[in-house]
């Protein structure tokens, strides 16, 4: 679902489904290491590490209402992503220069050539120890983040925005106070402290997002260019230390001077500009800007999901329709279930009208919205659109599918190709699990293909389809 709560999701679930979700990513990509080329395996650990500071930025806001199990799940966090470092640091420095120097359009420099080459040697090395998944840093890392996956489930969090009220303005303010700092003494700690507290906050305002995205989502892309830039500040923090340290290391006397005073040329620039946009980030008080986001939370759950609005004449022409999507699944039967994470999501849904291949629906979804949907066609592939319902109008259309509706409990489960959805039914489909992979394209549909737990596909018979399971049953015609 992405690196957000979802609309009218309650907050307590949200952040324990979030967690799940970046936790169960990093260890795939860890497990999948051997089978990568080097420059692949090298994007994998940055992708794992970028999993590792999402969930610490998510733990930071939940922080007062989870007690022991922060400290916990922030220590192995913390650990994972410093068992990693060393993998990435290298290629970041090779690119980090590459970049100063195209910046400054000082590319054919011989000295600035000279250091190039170096780091891209050591970048080089780096890429080749990281392809292997017994090291033992890769060993740690996992052991680390899969402890912290087993505790997500005892994690007592509240479902209201108390959850992560206090959390979030403390994160606001320890970015305030560091930026403070950073103006007084514009040391490479103090930036570097303003930084990760930037970065916490961003993720932050990331997960909340949904509630006013008019409003946040300009402020969650302004958090990012300020996270950039302290990034790209830190880097060439790093990368001046290294040429510092061992000058003898890049070739003639004087080659890695003329890189520090570049690289301290273009960090004047960037903090000057971060200086500008920081200074409006953090114009508010800790305490109101919690306030407002509660605010966005509270009308989110008493309007429902903010509309898109203009003149008459921008609506009529953008419409307030959902767009004409087409829904790319394959469909099996389940021959042995495998290990079901959680309690799953609990659905009904129920069809109203149901005319040969199209048919109009209403689903109610444990942590989500409810929905309305119309489905056209048969198949792997159909054209779908759905529309968000508020929970009075979901009440009133519900008793119009009576004697139409199914029960059933949706769980993930990750596979090569994506993520499988396995549906086991209640009621009168008792017994009955299905599965069902969607996809982003005609060639990925056709290349997947299914795990061993898979049984008999069943995409091309109208039998399993939801509409006829909820109207016929198993065995009807």
């Amino acid at each position: 679902m992405g690196f957000r709560l979802e609309h009218t999701e309650p907050v307590g679930d949200g952040l324990r489904r979030v967690t799940k979700e970046r936790l169960d990513d990093a260890l795939e990509r860890l497990d999948g290491l051997a089978d990568l080329e080097p420059a692949e395996a090298q994007e994998a650990i940055h992708a794992v590490r970028k999993r590792t500071k999402e969930v610490r930025g998510l733990l930071r806001m939940a922080r007062p209402g989870l007690g022991r199990e922060y400290a916990k799940a922030n220590a192995g966090l913390r650990d994972a992503a410093h068992e990693l470092a060393g993998m990435r640091d290298a290629q970041a420095i090779s690119a980090t220069f590459a970049d100063l120097r195209r910046a400054a359009d000082v590319g054919g420099d011989g000295a600035l050539a000279a250091v190039q080459a170096v780091l891209d040697d050591r970048a080089g090395v780096a890429t080749g120890a990281a392809v292997d998944a017994d090291d033992p840093r890769v060993a740690s890392a996992r052991a680390a983040l899969a402890a912290v996956r087993k505790r997500v489930k005892r994690w007592d969090l509240p479902d209201g925005f108390d959850a992560v009220a206090e959390g979030l303005a403390t994160t606001f303010r320890r970015g305030r106070k560091a930026l403070r700092e950073a103006q007084r003494d514009p040391s490479d700690d103090n930036l570097h402290e303003w930084r990760k507290a930037v970065k916490h906050l961003w993720y932050q305002v990331r997960l909340l997002e949904p509630t006013a995205p008019s409003v946040l989502g300009p402020l969650v892309e302004r958090l990012d260019d300020l996270s950039d830039a302290l990034g790209d500040d830190h880097d060439l923090v790093v990368l001046v230390d290294l040429l510092e340290s061992t000058p003898e290391a890049f070739g003639a006397e004087g080659q890695a001077g003329v890189g520090v005073e570049l690289a301290r040329r273009q960090q004047a620039d960037l903090r000057r500009r971060a200086f500008g946009l920081g200074a409006r980030v953090y114009a508010e008080k800790p305490k109101a800007f919690a306030q407002r986001l509660e605010l966005y939370w509270k009308v989110d759950r008493d309007l429902g999901q903010e509309p898109r609005v203009g003149t008459i004449a921008d609506l009529a022409e953008l419409g307030d329709q959902p767009p004409r999507t087409v829904e790319r699944e394959r469909k099996f039967l389940v021959d042995e279930l495998p290990a079901l994470d959680g309690d799953g999501d609990r659905i009904r849904q129920g069809y109203f009208a149901i005319d040969g291949h199209v048919a109009v629906r209403v689903r109610e979804r444990s942590g989500s919205a409810s929905t309305m949907t119309v489905k056209a066609g048969s198949g792997a592939t159909r054209t779908e659109l759905e529309w968000e319902l508020v929970p009075e109008v979901f009440a009133a259309l519900w008793p119009l599918a009576e004697g139409r509706c199914l029960d059933k409990t949706r769980y993930e489960v990750r596979v090569d190709g994506g993520i499988a959805e396995v549906d086991v039914f209640g009621g009168a489909l008792d017994g009955l699990c299905l599965v069902e992979v969607e996809f982003d394209s005609e060639e990925e549909m056709a290349a997947f293909v299914p795990p061993a737990w898979f049984g008999d596909e069943v995409t091309d018979d109208d039998r399993f389809t939801n509409a006829h399971l909820a109207v016929h049953g198993l065995n009807g015609g």
